[in-house]
């Protein structure tokens, strides 16, 4: 038998075979994320973290599907919670949401706390399947390389690789060594990344106070951090400024406002609360596990340097606290 006859035979029984495994390919964007045996392996020690959530809504009305951390699974109950991106913005209507969990299966989630300020929820489910919780870091630093790790609505693991600038829907961020460090909040290629410690801050505020306090704090800042090199270079050499913050927008008629604060000025924090907006975000939620247990009376002290001027004055702000009662409660 000629070898060109033999390879006509195979092509004619290969349908009949049985094939006992189908081989599916990651999407181009997960393999290009995932170059070495390595990577894959930290994406596969995170799958039965990763969730995928939906929902049948009535008609008409709209949701937009996301992943899940799973944050907590008791194995004797089979209770779990998950962590998610907040997924529903009309609180008058209880949508029904669907889980579905690593081996496909499909569970119903209980909506059991939002916290809109900072875009997370989190869904209370049963699953039969043993589920398993990260140990999850709170070192997340601008530049850091990562991995942001969620399912589609096949529920194949997606990977998508990049840094952190700062700022899948509800997906998990983990840095080159596999931990866990955020979670995403948004889609698009410049999504933003809440740290794991400021939800778990507010988490825990909500399963021991049940609502999240946090100083009124009507300032919109940037870091120097996430300047371009050239800015940084003339903040450096005409200011000997190295860091800080710079004010992208004060409230009209507000207290920040009527102390002389104004868009552009620079901003430095007397207290030891860290040099970057995730940092400044954990110091702001400590304030408020204060306030909770009883300070009702704090102040914040901000040096404010006008570069134009030049001016600096440290300026006294007292501190008023917005406490939202979670749902949940």
């Amino acid at each position: 038998m000629t070898r060109s006859r033999a390879r006509k035979l195979d092509l004619a029984v290969a349908p009949f075979r049985k094939v006992t495994l189908r081989l599916v390919r990651d999407d181009p964007a997960t393999a290009a994320a995932l170059p070495t045996l390595e990577h894959r392996n930290i994406v596969l020690r995170m799958s039965r973290s990763i969730v995928f959530i939906s929902s049948p809504l009535p008609e008409g009305e709209s949701f937009i599907p996301c992943t899940g951390i799973v944050i907590s699974w008791d194995g004797a109950t089979k209770c779990a919670r998950v962590l998610t991106s907040y997924v529903y913005e009309r609180h008058e209507l209880q949508p029904k949401l669907c889980v579905q969990l690593p081996d496909k299966s499909i569970v119903e989630g209980r909506l059991a706390f939002v916290n809109p300020h900072y875009s997370i929820a989190i869904l209370e489910i049963v699953s039969d399947l043993p589920l398993q919780v990260p140990t999850f870091q709170y070192g997340a630093k601008y530049a850091q390389e990562i991995l942001a790790l969620s399912r589609d609505k096949n529920m194949c693991l997606v990977a998508r690789r990049g840094t952190i600038l700062w700022g899948g829907k509800g997906g998990l961020v983990v840095d080159n060594g596999g931990s866990p460090v955020g979670m995403v909040y948004d889609e698009g290629p410049f999504a933003p990344i809440i740290s794991m410690s400021t939800a778990l801050s507010c988490i825990g505020m909500w399963e021991q106070f049940r609502c999240v306090a946090r100083p009124v704090f009507k300032m919109d800042l940037t870091t120097v951090q996430l300047l371009s090199v050239s800015m940084r270079e003339e903040l450096s050499i005409k200011h000997n400024i190295n860091d800080g913050f710079i004010v992208k927008d004060v409230d009209e008629d507000s207290d920040l406002e009527r102390l002389g604060v104004r868009i552009g000025d620079m901003i430095f924090f007397q207290d030891e609360c860290g040099s970057t907006l995730p940092q400044i975000d954990d110091y702001l939620l400590s304030l408020g596990w204060k306030y909770l247990r009883g300070m009702k009376s704090m102040v914040l002290k901000l040096e404010v340097h006008d570069i134009a001027g030049p001016v600096r004055e440290t300026i006294t702000l007292p501190l008023e606290f917005f406490c939202r009662i979670c749902r949940g409660a």
